[in-house]
């Protein structure tokens, strides 16, 4: 439970970066919940026929995702999920290995948050994941509000966590030997995520580049 609590600062500080749906579950797999035996983390969108759509799914892809809330409230010996997550934002499954955190801004439901442990979570870890989860929600519902058209490009982030970092300089009008010094990358991998930002987003110079990905929201 510690670890969670001094890791918080260091979490928010990661979505700032604005990752993906990918790299925000993959970073919570590997990372942060690692010590918790967490086996997979799935986001989910609502469908508006009342399905549930998998956008990321991080893990034991093996794992069977329910298809929608009646199905996925039978996997938590509950009626109504629904009501469960309004109230509590998190519901939990009776042998505690199975989690679903609600992606909405207490008004609105977009999207569930599902994971799925190894072994049984402690109550203070719960109480401590649904911090966490609460930060996710934040960060993911405007990205799910987006048209179901759009939701694929509205998730997917083509520049990397380090690239994005790099444009922020950018935009602060950063040499390459300041963004050196301030990432901790030497000057010739500054050089090389540059190009490399230039060819992802079509830019032939700093300020263009700059420009691309403020106007995409891609930082």
């Amino acid at each position: 439970m510690l670890n969670l609590l001094t890791d918080l600062p260091r979490f928010i500080s990661y979505l700032n970066l604005k990752p993906s749906a990918d790299e925000l579950g993959k970073k919570i797999l590997l990372d942060f919940f690692k010590p918790l035996n967490l086996e997979s983390i799935n986001f989910l969108t609502l469908t508006s026929s009342g399905g549930l759509k998998s956008i990321s799914n991080q893990g034991n892809t093996e794992l069977q995702v329910a298809s929608d809330l009646t199905e996925l409230a039978n996997m938590f010996s509950t009626q109504n999920l629904s009501a469960e997550l309004a109230a509590n934002h998190l519901a939990v499954s009776v042998d505690q290995k199975i989690l679903a955190a609600a992606i909405s801004n207490h008004r609105e439901e977009v999207g569930l948050s599902l994971l799925t442990f190894t072994k049984s979570i402690s109550s203070e870890d719960i109480a401590i994941i649904k911090v966490f989860m609460l930060l996710v929600s934040y960060y993911l519902f405007p990205k799910l509000q987006t048209p179901t058209s759009n939701l694929s490009t509205s998730l997917i982030n083509p520049l990397t966590p380090r690239q994005r970092q790099v444009v922020q300089g950018f935009i602060e009008g950063k040499t390459n030997h300041e963004l050196s010094l301030e990432l901790g990358f030497s000057i010739s991998t500054i050089r090389h995520e540059t190009m490399a930002i230039f060819k992802t987003l079509g830019a032939s110079d700093r300020k263009e580049a700059a420009k691309i990905a403020q106007e995409q929201s891609l930082i």
